[in-house]
């Protein structure tokens, strides 16, 4: 037996034990809570230790003419896709159930900034049932074609995209280190059954023939031209357009300590709707908050950096027709602002600490 061929049944060995351990793993913490963890652990490592023990057996009785190595490479490859297909099956069954994207309507009643990541990804994804219901149909029907030896490849196909656009999610929004590993090792699970049919892959996409009509240009450079143009007029686009300024010296999120109008003083802490007590400056929107979202002066606002003026007209409530017209000049604390001037016909004086 060759060096390579040894290294595919290690390969194959391997990332059946791992998979198969992972996805015991889960299922067992998930679903069978009255066995210990310990014990599960335990079974876990048995099984891992058992595969690899076994690809040393396997290389010693590949020598021997009447042994068919071939079988027992199936063998270890069809266990791999039976946890996968197991593991994403059960997956899809708890979205249906109503067991994954459910969010306690407490939770989804808090603001946007208080959710975790895993809050935000199970809340926008659990928002319309019907399309999480096809999320799971998606990984229990690509898990059933991937036990099927002439839908295998077709399975990978569809599952690989799935696998990968949560792997994304789980990383970018932090659904915790064992969900990032466990997602991973799945993932390249899938791509480890995909190259299986490379030689396939590679005909299918790039040696095949082509057998639909072709356009025909007089000169190639045309067509070059053409398909540089996909990219080159976004570009042109993006140079010609008009951005949002950002003014990183008065971003952010505040919180209105003090509230002044025509020289006297509000209390902030007072939970009446007509006290101002969030700010929020961002690219495009210049935001006043009274004590609750659902009452907010939204405009698109102007900044003179030299001079340090700023000059918003409001768009929401379109009744609103004052003008705020206030010099931005730094407070006493380092993360802190003053903005003092003109809402209307109203004198204005606002103190307000910046926050994360």
């Amino acid at each position: 037996m060759t060096t390579k061929q040894s290294f595919k049944n290690a390969l194959a060995c391997i990332t059946s034990s791992i998979i198969g351990a992972i996805v015991f793993l889960r299922i067992g913490r998930r679903f069978l809570p009255f066995i210990p963890f310990v014990i599960l652990i335990g079974i876990a490592v048995i099984y891992l230790l058992s595969a690899v023990i076994y690809i040393f057996i396997w290389n010693r009785k590949a020598k021997r003419p009447d042994f068919n190595s071939s079988s027992r490479l199936a063998f270890w490859q069809g266990i791999t896709r039976y946890f996968i297909a197991l593991d994403l099956c059960t997956i899809g069954f708890q979205k249906i159930f109503h067991l994954q994207f459910m969010i306690p309507l407490g939770v989804l009643n808090n603001p946007f900034s208080s959710l975790t990541g895993e809050q935000m990804v199970w809340a926008f994804f659990g928002h319309f049932y019907a399309f999480t219901v096809i999320i799971a149909a998606l990984q229990i029907g690509g898990s059933l074609l991937l036990l099927f030896s002439r839908t295998r490849l077709f399975g990978t196909i569809i599952l690989l995209p799935v696998l990968f656009n949560i792997m994304l999610l789980d990383y970018f929004y932090n659904l915790g280190t064992v969900v990032n590993i466990y997602v991973s090792l799945l993932t390249l699970a899938v791509i480890y059954l995909l190259l299986l049919d490379y030689d396939r892959l590679v005909q299918f996409f790039f040696a095949a023939k082509n057998n639909l009509p072709a356009v025909r240009f007089k000169h190639k450079w045309i067509k070059y031209v053409l398909r540089l143009s996909v990219i080159g007029i976004p570009l042109l686009l993006m140079a010609i357009y008009r951005f949002p300024q950002y003014y990183p010296e008065i971003y952010g999120k505040y919180k209105v300590s003090s509230f002044t109008v025509n020289n006297t003083a509000y209390d902030t802490t007072t939970g009446k709707d007509s006290v101002l007590t969030k700010v929020f400056i961002d690219k495009t929107d210049f935001v006043m908050e009274y004590n609750n979202y659902q009452r907010r002066f939204i405009g698109d606002y102007q900044y003179d950096e030299k001079n340090k003026k700023l000059t918003v007209i409001w768009h929401y409530p379109t009744a609103e027709n004052d003008t705020l017209a206030v010099q931005v000049v730094d407070g006493k604390l380092a993360n802190s602002k003053v903005l003092l001037g003109r809402m209307g016909k109203q004198q204005v004086r606002v103190e307000m600490l910046k926050v994360e």
